[in-house]
């Protein structure tokens, strides 16, 4: 079997940084949380006596009616954050919304105890599914906090709550702006800013790293190893998943050397932590036997091979015998096993295949953005009652606006967070614009591709080769780096074919501007008819040469519908006659203007997604006879 990519042959174990980091504190943190009541009601008063803010309360029950209500009040806390402890969703609803309804008879409905309540409100919907709700709840305890400048652990929960619910919606955007704030606000000198910083930092990190964004994911993950190993002994299980979460980046990078040895210091460090029978230490060592793998196949060696394989199989064994065959992490470890083994088979022997692990049960990954139509709504519902329960299901919500009007960064960022894509095989969604664009991103970003058909409902995986997105372009010298930052990021960050003499793409054509009318007209009618877009940065130095205004407004006249202008800065109010008609007639969703220029610093990328998007639609509303027009 040959692999593209180790993105193509991994089942990533999904596991969170802070999660480590909240099971270690869960104990002391739980005290904490079941006073929660009692504790804003004490500090209120006792701020009150101060001259400080009083907790406001309601007059309709008398004061002996108010200690019995508030007595009821902690009883129903208890159980519903021990019924959220345990997962039952039901039950901690149940108590919990009772609990919030008897707080409003006695707090205002703007006070600190009824945020908090608005915190457990929301886990306990975001159990149940509702995830609409769920984050209208966090919405609104999140402007009562910021009301009275909430800062404590109650506030670490909601952002905690907050961005799982943001994830299931597809807005990672929310998620990286809050690890940004979080990250800026915990910067300071001392070793406990440092420790804090570099445990939101490591989850940034793992973001990018979800996003593909390696350059960005390396730098964060190094700076907060050196912050953790300077904390000693007390920071180890931080260090261990923070190695475990470099081997991941050098793995994807395919520095596999460096994967190795930050696999084996991730393992080591688990194994101080945990213990050597433990399940963190498995799960380094299964991802480690995939960079082991991957190395010993670069290099020929047959020890790595067999070192790779013996963890592979300790690992499948410990999984199934803990989980079962169904569980999550023993699917993925048979998986990851079954696929190794034939990878591995001419360094191994001809039977290291026949012995590896049967794929007898599909893996799927945790987070897994949903491509649907919004008309597909019965179908999305048999899917998500058919889910195995550790999968998270990210569903975005419906986009009614065509390309030209929606602002798409949301909705990219929400498929590049995701761990892979399951999307729905029906009419609607496969004539609908937006879930093509999904699956097409979803593979040019190695995400794993999953098809459910309503028919059958049956959930299966499958290879997807995205759209060949062909694009010339011509632009004036004078704007080469605004156009060179324009064309890179489409290349590097969106997988389009760039035509042109820098290493851009192919070479083999020199820039469009500077050859002779003939010869342009030539080449631009050969690379339409297969399937080029003619991409035409505009500026005022461009507008200013004759000889190229003529030949833009000859395309937009006579090609519109294989030809795409930008505006390299806002529209100016001053332009030629020629331009003015060639652009009065040309299609307005060809057509897009950036508010600065790219290489000014108030540039934002978001714009160059909308960019692509709008060369995507383009591209799809043509069939390939159409290109000479």
């Amino acid at each position: 079997m040959v692999f593209k990519s180790p993105a193509n042959t991994i089942v990533a174990v999904a596991r969170h940084k802070l999660s480590l980091w909240f099971r270690t504190l869960r104990s002391s943190r739980l005290s904490l949380l079941l006073l929660g009541v009692t504790r804003a009601f004490r500090v209120t008063r006792t701020a009150s006596s101060r001259g400080l803010h009083r907790e406001p309360l309601s007059n309709d029950l008398a004061d002996s009616d108010t200690s019995s209500v508030l007595t009821q009040i902690m009883h129903l806390t208890t159980d519903g954050r021990a019924a959220l402890e345990r997962g039952n969703g039901q039950r901690a609803f149940a108590l919990l919304s009772l609990k919030h309804q008897l707080l409003l008879e006695v707090f205002a409905s703007d006070s600190v105890s009824v945020g908090m309540s608005l915190v457990d409100l929301a886990e306990a919907l975001h159990l149940l599914g509702k995830i609409k709700e769920a984050r209208e709840a966090i919405d609104e305890a999140l402007a009562i906090f910021d009301r009275f400048d909430r800062q404590d652990i109650m506030r670490v929960r909601l952002e905690r709550v907050q961005m799982d619910i943001c994830r299931r919606q597809g807005h990672s955007f929310t998620i990286e702006e809050q690890l940004r704030a979080r990250t800026t606000s915990s910067a300071g000198s001392s070793s406990k800013k440092n420790l804090k910083r570099a445990i939101e930092q490591d989850e940034l990190a793992m973001m990018y790293f979800r996003q593909c964004k390696y350059d960005m994911a390396l730098p964060l993950l190094l700076d907060s190893k050196s912050v953790f190993e300077l904390a000693g002994v007390s920071a180890r299980p931080e260090l261990a998943v923070c190695c475990l979460y470099l081997a991941r980046v050098y793995l994807h990078t395919e520095r596999f050397a460096e994967s190795v040895t930050h696999g084996r210091q991730a393992a080591d460090y688990a194994a101080q932590t945990h213990g050597d029978d433990s399940i963190e230490v498995t799960m380094a060592r299964d991802e480690l036997a995939v960079a082991l793998a991957y190395h010993a196949k670069m290099v020929n060696d047959p020890v790595l091979a067999r070192e790779a394989i013996a963890l592979s199989d300790a690992a499948a064994k410990y999984f199934t015998a803990h989980q079962g065959p169904g569980g999550k992490e023993a699917a993925r470890s048979r998986q990851n096993n079954h696929r190794l083994k034939q990878m591995l088979q001419p360094l191994l022997g001809g039977d290291a295949a026949s012995q590896a692990c049967v794929e007898d049960s599909l893996a799927l990954p945790t987070f897994c953005f949903i491509s649907h139509a919004y008309s597909d709504r019965k179908a999305l519902n048999a899917l998500l009652q058919i889910l195995p329960r550790y999968v998270q299901p990210v569903v975005f919500e419906a986009i009614n606006l065509p390309p030209t009007d929606f602002v798409s960064d949301k909705l990219i960022s929400g498929v590049l967070d995701a761990e892979g894509v399951i999307f729905i095989d029906s009419k609607a969604s496969n004539k609908s614009f937006w879930c093509a664009f999904e699956r097409d991103l979803a593979a040019r970003k190695n995400k794993r591709i999953f098809r459910f058909d309503p028919r059958s409902n049956a959930i299966e995986p499958v290879q997807i080769a995205p759209r060949e997105l062909m694009l010339a372009h011509c632009f004036h010298r004078k704007d080469e780096e605004d156009v060179r930052r324009v064309m890179r990021w489409l290349v590097d960050q969106r997988s389009f074919a760039a035509l042109h003499d820098d290493k851009w793409g192919e070479t083999s054509y020199p820039p469009f501007a500077t050859m002779e009318d003939n010869d342009r007209e030539m080449r631009l009618f050969s690379l339409r008819t297969n399937g080029s877009l003619y991409l035409i940065f505009l500026s005022e130095a461009l507008l200013d040469d004759n000889g190229l205004r003529t030949h833009v407004v000859d395309q937009m006249l006579n090609h519109p519908r294989s030809t795409i202008v930008c505006w390299l800065h806002p529209r100016p109010c001053d332009i030629p006659g020629d331009v003015v008609h060639a652009l009065s007639a040309f299609p307005d969703d060809h057509a897009v203007a950036f508010s600065h220029r790219p290489t000014e610093a108030e540039f934002s990328v978001h714009a160059l997604d909308d960019l692509s998007v709008r060369l995507f639609w383009v591209h799809g509303q043509i069939r390939s006879g159409d290109w000479t027009l």
